[in-house]
C-alpha cells in the first residue's frame, strides 16, 4: 500500500465517523474526542465545515463540491486540503472508509 493514495480515488472514497468519536461544536471551530483511544483532535471553522460536509456527504468530492459555492477558493487547492484533512483524520481513526460511494 502506497503511503500516497491517488487523489482521484481518495476523493470519491465515501467516509463516515467512526462510531466511539463525539464532535463538539465551539465558537471558533470543533473537537472531536476519539472515546476509545483518547485521540483528541481539534479543527478550526473551515476544518469543521470540512467535518460536518464529510459526515453529512460521505466523500471528499461531495465536500469540495459544496465549499467551492461557499468559500473563494482554487479548486485544485481545495481538493488538497480537503484530502490532506481527511487522510489526518483517517489517520488518527477518526474516520474510516465506508462501503460505497461515488464511482
Amino acid at each position: 500500500m502506497s503511503d500516497h493514495a491517488d487523489p482521484e480515488t481518495a476523493s470519491t472514497a465515501a467516509y463516515a465517523a467512526s462510531p466511539a468519536v463525539v464532535f463538539r461544536q465551539m465558537d471558533d471551530g470543533a473537537v472531536l474526542l476519539d472515546l476509545e483511544s483518547g485521540v483528541y483532535f481539534g479543527l478550526d471553522e473551515v476544518g469543521t465545515r470540512v467535518w460536518t460536509l464529510l459526515v453529512d456527504r460521505g466523500t471528499p468530492a461531495a465536500v469540495c463540491s459544496a465549499m467551492l459555492g461557499e468559500f473563494d477558493v482554487d479548486a485544485d487547492t481545495l481538493t488538497g486540503d480537503v484530502l490532506r484533512l481527511v487522510g489526518e483524520l483517517q489517520q488518527n481513526g477518526l474516520v474510516r472508509r465506508s462501503l460505497g460511494g461515488a464511482g
